[in-house]
C-alpha cells in the first residue's frame, strides 16, 4: 500500500491498519523520509513514544545538511522528551511540575487531588474543598465562525488549575490559569498537530511589566487516555469517568474546555482571551 492509502486509512480511523501498513512500506521503502514521518506520527497516537523517537533519530540524520528541516526535527524531539516526562510525571508524582516557583501556591489543589487519588487516601469531602477552589476566569473564545464568552472551566478535576504545556529545554510544565492573559493557538497542517496543539502563551502582567509571550505545545488529550481507546487516542472523541468514591472526573480522549455553558473540543479553539468581570 502506498503513503496515499495509509494515509486514507488514518482518515478513516482505522490506527491499526495504518500502523501495520505503514510499518510494511518503511520496512520496503527506508529511504522514503515521507513514509518514515507517517510511521513517527503513528507510534505516537499509540503511546509508542520510544518507537517514535527512534524513527526520528533516524530522520535527523537524513536532514542533518537541511537546516530549516533539522531545526523542526529538533523541535519535535523536544515535545518527544516532554511527553516521556509527562508520562512519567503521572505514573510517579513525584515532583510538581510546576514552571516556576511564583505558580506553585496557584497549582498546588491539582497536585494534592492527583496524589490523594493515587495513593487511596483523597476522600469525597476533601476533593469537594479543593474543587471550591477551581479557577473560572473569565474568557473570550474563538471557535471556528462563533465568539463565545463565559467562566473558562476545566472539567477534568485532576487538572482543573493547570494548563499542561510542553516548552522547548524546559519539557513538560503546568501553567495556572489564575496566571494566563491569552492563548493564540497556530492551525494544525500534519497528524501530530492534533497530539501536540502549537500555541503562543501570553501571561499576565507583574509589577506593571508584559511577561514574555511562551511558544508552548499544549497536549490535547487526557493523560489517562487508554492507547486501546482508537478515538479518543486520535482525538476524536471525549468521554468522562467518575470516581464512585471521591466522584472526582477524569477526561478521556481530547481534551474540551467549557465556556459558559458550552464544551469546546480544544482542537476547534483559536484563542482564547481573558476578559474583565464587569
Amino acid at each position: 500500500m502506498d503513503i496515499k492509502g495509509i494515509s486514507e486509512l488514518y482518515d478513516q480511523g482505522d490506527l491499526s491498519s495504518a500502523l501495520t501498513h505503514a510499518k510494511t512500506f518503511v520496512r520496503d521503502n527506508p529511504e522514503s523520509n515521507e513514509g518514515r514521518s507517517l510511521l513517527l506520527q503513528f507510534y505516537l497516537f499509540v503511546g509508542e513514544v520510544d518507537k517514535a523517537i527512534s524513527q526520528l533519530t533516524i530522520l535527523e540524520k537524513e536532514y542533518q545538511d537541511d537546516l530549516p528541516s533539522f531545526m523542526t526535527l529538533k523541535v519535535m524531539a523536544e515535545m518527544l522528551k516532554a511527553d516521556n516526562q509527562r508520562r512519567a510525571f503521572f505514573s510517579s508524582l513525584t515532583t510538581m511540575p510546576a514552571l516556576n516557583e511564583a505558580h506553585e501556591a496557584f497549582l498546588q489543589p491539582s497536585f494534592a487531588l492527583m496524589k490523594g487519588v493515587a495513593d487511596g487516601s483523597m476522600t469525597k469531602d476533601q476533593a469537594q474543598e479543593l474543587l471550591d477552589g477551581r479557577p473560572q476566569p473569565l474568557f473570550e473564545c474563538k471557535s471556528g465562525e462563533e465568539t463565545l464568552t463565559g467562566e473558562l472551566i476545566e472539567p477534568d478535576d485532576l487538572t482543573a488549575f493547570a494548563l499542561e504545556v510542553f516548552v522547548a529545554n524546559q519539557g513538560y510544565a503546568w501553567l495556572p490559569w489564575q496566571e494566563i492573559q491569552s492563548i493564540e493557538f497556530f492551525p494544525y497542517e500534519k497528524p501530530i498537530d492534533l497530539l501536540y496543539r502549537k500555541a503562543m502563551v501570553h501571561l499576565l502582567a507583574q509589577d506593571g511589566e508584559e511577561a514574555q509571550p511562551m511558544h508552548v505545545f499544549v497536549p490535547t488529550i487526557y493523560a489517562g487516555t487508554s492507547s486501546t481507546d482508537t478515538q479518543a487516542s486520535l482525538a476524536r472523541a471525549t468521554d468522562w469517568d467518575a470516581c464512585p468514591t471521591t466522584e472526582i472526573v477524569t477526561g478521556i480522549g481530547q481534551k474540551c474546555w467549557l465556556i459558559g455553558d458550552d464544551l469546546v473540543p480544544i482542537l476547534q479553539i483559536q484563542s482564547l482571551q481573558r476578559r474583565q468581570v464587569s
